[in-house]
């Protein structure tokens, strides 16, 4: 294996350093861009003849940092922001435990019953009625939105949209969606005859 020739470093510290760096102690090196030199390049040492890559000021809506998950997943082209406030919320989980699962524990592991749990989301829409709701769900994704309100949520697990369960408390105007997790069985049941 050959040693790294003080080009190649250079171009390495280039790649670590800002070209405006006040610390730079090498005025006398003139600095070149090493943009889209590879690992490659820096071995066969063809970065060397490549053309000074070009710089172009970006916008500055472009190198602002964005804040909000719609805000990026707009610029992905995967939905759109809504200007709706989002609603307040919170996720838990429940474990559906059963006597089994208590005292025979090892049992209710190889019938599948380990791992059971429910994802509960609950959802405060003040001012909203249930006719209003609108609530969309998928295996990763929970979509809910009425006329004041809009919440798109990545939810933690998967789920099993289909079993899913919401009630209306319209004391609280609170939305509770619960949704059975989609967990693959730890130990599967296997059948054994004896001869």
């Amino acid at each position: 294996m050959s040693d790294i020739g003080s080009v190649e470093v250079r171009a390495i510290a280039s790649f670590l350093k800002s070209p405006h760096d006040p610390e730079d102690e090498d005025d006398d090196v003139t600095h070149t861009s090493v943009s889209g030199v590879t690992p490659a390049d820096l071995v066969t040492g063809s970065y060397l003849t490549k053309a000074p890559a070009k710089v172009t000021n970006l916008p500055p809506e472009v190198t602002r940092l964005s804040t909000k998950v719609e805000e990026v997943r707009s610029s992905q082209g995967e939905e759109v922001s809504d200007p709706r406030p989002q609603p307040e919320y919170d996720v838990t989980y429940k474990h559906r435990v059963s006597a089994a699962h208590v005292y025979l524990p090892v049992s209710s592991m190889v019938m599948g019953g380990a791992g059971e749990e429910d994802l509960v989301v609950r959802v405060v829409l003040p001012g909203a009625h249930l006719m209003e709701v609108t609530l969309e769900v998928t295996p990763t994704d929970l979509r809910l939105a009425s006329p004041t309100h809009y919440l798109h949520l990545h939810l933690p697990r998967p789920v099993h949209q289909q079993k899913g369960v919401a009630t209306w408390d319209p004391s609280t105007h609170t939305l509770t969606i619960t949704l059975p997790t989609a967990h693959p069985l730890l130990l599967t049941p296997t059948t054994t005859t004896i001869h």
